[in-house]
């Protein structure tokens, strides 16, 4: 696992022929607003689609990844893991101190690291789970240990 300080959607860090998955992690209100998901609904506006139409009820499925398919760039794969929760009261958003559940966010990373495994691929992502989601960064760290580089998968991860 390398951790690279700079911009992920810079085009050379998403280029050469093997399949990328770019996780990240996704609250379960079908909320899509705030942190990694402004840049990343710009690079692949098709992963936005996918996810407001999964969640145009208002709610998802903890511990569950819905992975979509990015158009113009046919090798990139964003998996969007449902393990965060948003707590409202009079219809309007709460923070809390840890909205992150690190019971979905395993299911989640367990079932990227399938796909990758399944499709050779190698994963590209951002911090997840660490700013909004107020997770643990050096814990996740553990979990891509465990989930994804003890199974062979090349995992690089960036930060601005």
């Amino acid at each position: 696992m390398r951790e690279i300080q700079g911009d992920l959607f810079n085009a050379e860090n998403l280029s050469g022929e093997q399949r990328i998955v770019i996780p990240h992690v996704c609250n379960d209100k079908g909320k899509w607003g705030a942190g990694f998901v402004i840049p990343l609904g710009r690079a692949f506006p098709a992963s936005k689609e996918m996810f407001n139409a999964r969640f145009a009820d208002g709610s998802g499925v903890q511990g569950t990844t819905q992975f979509s398919l990015c158009g113009y760039r046919p090798h990139v794969v964003v998996a969007n893991m449902v393990a965060q929760t948003l707590f409202t009261r009079d219809q309007k958003i709460v923070r809390q101190d840890r909205p992150l559940s690190y019971r979905s966010l395993a299911a989640c990373m367990n079932s990227v690291g399938d796909y990758a495994v399944a499709y050779e691929s190698r994963i590209v992502c951002p911090r997840f789970g660490s700013a909004l989601a107020g997770g643990n960064w050096e814990f996740i760290k553990e979990l891509i240990k465990d989930f994804w580089v003890d199974r062979g998968i090349d995992v690089t991860v960036f930060y601005l």
